[in-house]
């Protein structure tokens, strides 16, 4: 009798965690772009009426307005700001993701050699992603976890406006009718006034500029102008968090780094950190680099290796102590390090 019970429970809540994977496939489905387009690319066999042939998941990979994938890592740490747990990857399963991913036996062995390997954060490689997103539900889970994840891929991806189109040839108009000494002048940071007032009538301007000097923290806001090196903006992802073994910590292993702020002090040369959980600010001299280093760290930053200098062994000090964090160190490059399908400026 007991055993009978314990089934009957367990069929109640297979049939309750079903409902709710229904749920949220259908609202996942009937999001749509300003132009019309999908938002979501589900992965099932069925289309969820059966409560004994598909179980309480829902597997998926979201799609912008244009038809690129976006990453289930972006999604994933977007996710977890707003307290959603979600599994992403191929979910030790590749036959599985081969399958559903519509991916080949040369494909995989191109995303291995693009450094790709299981539980990594590779999740585009060609803008094909590796892996896809797997929300689960479990007898406590309610409607309201269902809308709290739609809610939050709506804020974050699904586009309500169309999206501005500028036009080269337009925008070139101006360029193509001055004069060599015109371009000349331009090209030297001077500018008649014709130029300069048909350049702004034609060009469009950067509101805002935000750089991420600190892997997995929060953003720095230039003021007014920023310098430009052979790398892109000057510190832009100059730094990143190391624990005691030299691991790279990043916001899907601790989500607490993004409430660390950077703020780059360029006349005293300082990186200085703070949190709103601490009233202490952690500063980090910039020139203490490779010169002066006691300790070189070999670490991973995106499947690509990484040469992280500290003035000493990790320890609990500095940016982690904002936030309690057990070990860390707020390690600097040499160089900055490499970014992933990305080559220096000529």
């Amino acid at each position: 009798m007991g055993s009978r019970t314990a089934w009957r429970r367990m069929q109640q809540i297979s049939q309750r965690v079903f409902r709710l994977a229904q749920y949220l496939a259908r609202r996942l489905s009937e999001l749509r772009h300003s132009d019309g387009s999908p938002v979501c690319l589900l992965y099932t066999d069925n289309d969820y009426t059966d409560w004994t042939k598909q179980g309480g998941i829902v597997a998926f990979n979201l799609v912008r307005c244009d038809g690129s994938f976006v990453g289930y890592s972006d999604l994933s740490s977007r996710a977890e700001n707003y307290r959603i747990q979600l599994r992403v990857g191929c979910f030790c399963n590749v036959g599985a993701c081969q399958r559903y991913l519509d991916i080949t036996d040369e494909q995989l062995l191109a995303n291995l050699r693009a450094g790709h390997v299981c539980g990594d954060g590779v999740d585009l490689v060609d803008g094909r992603p590796t892996g896809a997103v797997r929300a689960s539900f479990g007898y406590m889970s309610d409607e309201s976890d269902a809308d709290a994840l739609v809610a939050m891929v709506t804020d974050n991806f699904v586009i309500t406006k169309p999206m501005p189109v500028f036009s080269v040839a337009a925008a070139s108009a101006p360029l193509m009718s001055m004069s060599r000494d015109e371009l000349a002048n331009l090209c030297r940071g001077g500018q008649s006034a014709a130029s300069k007032a048909a350049a702004e009538s034609h060009w469009p301007h950067l509101g805002r500029i935000f750089l991420y000097p600190v892997k997995s923290c929060a953003a720095f806001e230039v003021a007014a102008s920023w310098p430009v090196d052979r790398r892109g903006f000057h510190l832009d992802r100059h730094w990143m968090v190391v624990n005691e073994s030299g691991l790279c910590l990043t916001m899907k292993r601790e989500p607490r780094l993004s409430q660390i702020r950077p703020f780059l002090d360029l006349q005293r040369r300082l990186l200085i950190l703070n949190s709103p959980i601490s009233d202490q600010n952690a500063v980090v001299p910039m020139d203490a680099g490779h010169q002066t280093a006691a300790l070189c760290l070999h670490s991973r930053v995106c499947a690509v290796a990484s040469a992280c200098w500290t003035a000493g062994r990790p320890r609990p000090t500095g940016s982690t102590a904002l936030l309690g964090i057990r070990a860390g160190w707020c390690g600097r490059t040499a160089t900055g390090w490499p970014r992933l399908g990305s080559r220096p400026y000529p």
